[in-house]
Order: C-alpha cells, then sequence, then structure tokens
C-alpha cells in the first residue's frame, strides 16, 4: 500500500509541480543601467518512513512548495541592488523578504567589493547533490530530534550584515563579514547585545584546478548565562573533471554549540555529481557523517552519531527545467541522551520538477 501511495504522489508531483535549480548569485557585471525580474518554482513531494527514538513509526505525505521572485535593478557595471522575496512565507511569523542588499563591486577600480543589507552570510562551501540539503545545511530532514544533545552549524541567511571582499591576485578571494545574529525562528529579534557583534571570515582559493574554501564563523548572543559564542571552521573543496564530474568534500568542526561550552561536533562530507554521457540526465550522490558531543555533567549519553547517505536522479526537459528523483536514508545513534531510547531512523523519497523563469 505504501509503494502504491507513493507512486501516486510521485506521479502528481511530476504532473502539478513547478520548481527552480538554486538561483546564481546576481553578478552586477558589465552593461548599461538595467532592471530586471526573474525567479523561481518548486513544488516537492517528499514519502517519510521514521522511526523515532520511541520505537514509533510515521509514514507521512508531504508538500513543499517554493515561489521566490528576485529583483535587480543594475545601476551600472559595478553597483547592484537586489532583492528576492520568498512568496510561499507570507505568514506573520514568516520573512517575505529573504534578500535585500546593495552591492558595490571593483570599487575605485580597485580589488574591493562592499555588500550591505540583507543576505546570506559567506561562510562554508555550501554543496549539496541537487534540492538536499543534508547535515551540512543544518540538518537533519527527517530524524526525530526531540532530545537531540546539541547541533550541527547550518548556514546563516536571511540576516542583515555588511559583507568586504578584497581579491588578492588571481586565484584568492578573502571576504569578512559582519553580521546581527537572530534567534532561532525566521525573522527573529536579533539578540545582539550591541551592533553586529557576530562575524564570519571567508577565504577562496583555486589549488590545483580545485576550488578550495576555508572559513571561521562566530555567533553571538548576549542572553546566554554559560558562553556568549558559538562558532564553528570549515574546510572545503570542489573539483570538476574534463568529463563534467564534480567531486566535493567538506569538514566542519564545531564548537560551544548551543551556547554550551561542553558542546562540540564534528561533521564530513563527501559527493558527486556525474553527468550521463549521451542523454541530458545526470546523477548525484553524497554522503555525510557526524558526531555531536555533550560533556555536560550527569548526561547519559555523551554522544550521538549521525550517518546520512542520498543519491539523485536529474532529467533535463530543456534549459529551464528537470525532473528531480532522490532519496535518502539517515540514522542517528546515541539517543539523545535519554537512557532506554532507541536510535532514530528515516528514509526519505522525494519526487518533483524544477523550473526557473
Amino acid at each position: 500500500m505504501a509503494g502504491c501511495r507513493w507512486i501516486c504522489v510521485a506521479v502528481a508531483a511530476v504532473t502539478l509541480s513547478a520548481g527552480a535549480v538554486r538561483a546564481q548569485e546576481p553578478s552586477g557585471e558589465a552593461g548599461e543601467s538595467r532592471f530586471e525580474v526573474g525567479g523561481e518554482m518548486e513544488l516537492i513531494a517528499r514519502f517519510f518512513r521514521q522511526q523515532d527514538q520511541g520505537g514509533a513509526i510515521d509514514e507521512p505525505v508531504e508538500w513543499y512548495p517554493e515561489v521566490c521572485l528576485k529583483l535587480d535593478f543594475h545601476a551600472a557595471s559595478d553597483s547592484l541592488g537586489h532583492v528576492k522575496l520568498d512568496l510561499e512565507d507570507t505568514t506573520p511569523s514568516g520573512d517575505l523578504i529573504e534578500e535585500a542588499y546593495w552591492k558595490f563591486s571593483d570599487i575605485g577600480g580597485g580589488p574591493l567589493s562592499l555588500l550591505f543589507g540583507k543576505h546570506e552570510v559567506k561562510y562554508g562551501q555550501d554543496m549539496k547533490i541537487k534540492g538536499t540539503d543534508g547535515l551540512v545545511h543544518g540538518g537533519p530532514t527527517g530524524l526525530d530530534t526531540t532530545n537531540m544533545i546539541g547541533e550541527f552549524p547550518g548556514e546563516k541567511d536571511n540576516i542583515m550584515g555588511i559583507q568586504a571582499g578584497i581579491q588578492c591576485g588571481e586565484t584568492t578571494t578573502i571576504y569578512a563579514t559582519t553580521f546581527q545574529n537572530v534567534l532561532g525562528t525566521t525573522g527573529g529579534e536579533p539578540d545582539d547585545t550591541g551592533f553586529f557583534q557576530s562575524y564570519a571570515v571567508k577565504a577562496e582559493m583555486k589549488l590545483g584546478g580545485a576550488d578550495v574554501e576555508i572559513s571561521y564563523i562566530n555567533c553571538h548572543d548576549g542572553s546566554e548565562t554559560l558562553t556568549e559564542n558559538e562558532s564553528a571552521v570549515s574546510v572545503g573543496a570542489c573539483y570538476e573533471t574534463a568529463g563534467g564530474i564534480k567531486l566535493f568534500g567538506e569538514f566542519v568542526l564545531g564548537m560551544d554549540r548551543d551556547y554550551n561550552p561542553d558542546v562540540s561536533s564534528r561533521l564530513f562530507q563527501v559527493g558527486a555529481m556525474c553527468p550521463i554521457p549521451g542523454g541530458p540526465f545526470s546523477v548525484g550522490l553524497m554522503f555525510e557523517s557526524g558526531v555531536i558531543d555533550n560533556d555536560t555533567a550527569g548526561a547519559d549519553f555523551a554522544e550521538e552519531k549521525y550517518t546520512e547517505m542520498a543519491v539523485s536522479f536529474m532529467a533535463d526537459v530543456n534549459d529551464k527545467c528537470c525532473i528531480v528523483l532522490e532519496y535518502m536514508s539517515q540514522k542517528v545513534e546515541g539517543s539523545g541522551g535519554v537512557a532506554g531510547d532507541a536510535d532514530s531512523t528515516a528514509g526519505i523519497v522525494r519526487l518533483g520538477s524544477i523550473w526557473k523563469f
């Protein structure tokens, strides 16, 4: 019955869905002043089979629509105004304006750039197979996390900040960002005690044909009592072969997670995106392994181990549309510090189409 139900959902998703390939960062490159309007639409059906930490099994079917509208104003070859609206996030607790910033490139004809406004912080490698975020992006997606003893560092977006970048020669760019840390809920009030006390630094380099990144992020919360800062370090690399196969890997070390000096995390990601010769098809593979350590006195379990494997098949209908089928398997061992609980597992199937305009 579960198989038949999934097939029905899959057919409906392909028939009705409209989705978006990931938008590239607006470049604001050379050209006359102009105004551009674009967007993304996505509708994905997800079928879960989840066993929670108490042993209960749940099999929900969920729909995930996303509609984004992008507005770009190129005032000059080195000046760009950008707004991105999340049209699915219009509730009072949501965040309709996902991005809104002004960017100046090649200031004074030199290597410096500045960005002011609401944007995603330059931190981490930000690689994934299409549609699957994974642990590196702050997961886990489908696991029962009721009793998690900590968290993995994730991306920081939808926040106000100032970003400076400098081009060092032909192979290296260094970014420094100061931003307002926000509460866990999207659109929460800033919890910095001063002006932009959170910051990130990132270096992007070309080494032997590979794109390499090293970054550090520190998030400040003056309301915390154990420690006011949590931080993370990321080291990643991506290499594309002559045949178009893209290989990537990243290691992330988290410190003082949940603003607790006794909690740390380690996370490793490796993946590949491979075009299939002779057709519009491609396949993505990704594996992630992570550990959260909690050395707080009295914890029944001081360690949780997370594993995640994902495979993705993509078919390009044209240059603006593709169909995606994904399977993800997740597991956490360690029971979240609650004695007697079982491990949590999840199997997730995603099917939908992706569009851009």
